[in-house]
């Protein structure tokens, strides 16, 4: 038979092991419901979901159609006022529009050009319409112009889906280089920069 002090040991032996077990299932349980609260807060994140979304579009009793900026290339999140189930297109070369929940959707700008989205409830009931405008995203056209032509005042925007230069340069050359530097972000380049020579000091 075992003796008290044997017993005694064993069932502290036991206590132990069952101290580390639930110590164990404790830091388990907390990782999970840590794990939990970070997919739960994801959506709130930038760049998750809904909170991604830069602006609402308002389709219901809207007093004009709502426009929707887009360069190409690059995507935009947008919440709507209205559910919906589903989004056509007019003209799907233009802009990719996908939704993303019943009231939010991203939209793709493929080329430049503007085009209309009609949004659809159940029974193909019309929600509302809104237009997308897909243009030229002229920042790093302007960042290289800046680095180029330090001395000269090159503004780059677009404009009716064309990319416009306008400012002032030092000579005609300079505006030709712009030009042909343009190029490489747009095919269709609308010149209006002046020619202002360097006086003299």
């Amino acid at each position: 038979m075992k003796s008290k002090i044997e017993i005694a040991a064993a069932s502290i032996g036991r206590s132990d092991r069952s101290l580390k077990t639930n110590a164990r299932r404790s830091v388990a349980f907390r990782t999970m419901a840590v794990g939990l609260a970070i997919v739960m807060a994801e959506p709130m994140l930038p760049g998750f979901g809904i909170a991604s979304a830069q602006r609402i579009v308002q389709m219901v009793a809207a007093k004009r159609t709502a426009t929707i900026g887009v360069s190409i290339g690059k995507t935009k999140d947008v919440r709507t006022d209205a559910s919906f189930i589903e989004l056509v297109v007019a003209d799907p070369e233009i802009a990719d529009v996908s939704p993303l929940t019943d009231r939010t959707l991203s939209i793709l700008g493929r080329k430049s050009g503007t085009t209309r989205v009609s949004a659809y409830a159940e029974g193909k009931k019309l929600v509302g319409v809104f237009d997308v405008e897909v243009t030229y995203d002229t920042s790093m056209l302007q960042a290289t112009l800046a680095r180029q032509f330090p001395g000269s005042k090159i503004r780059a925007t677009s404009v009716n889906g064309r990319i416009m230069l306008s400012g002032a340069v030092h000579d005609a050359p300079t505006a030709n280089k712009a030009v042909t530097l343009a190029r490489q972000f747009g095919p269709d380049i609308i010149n209006t920069m002046t020619v202002q020579p360097a006086t003299g000091a």
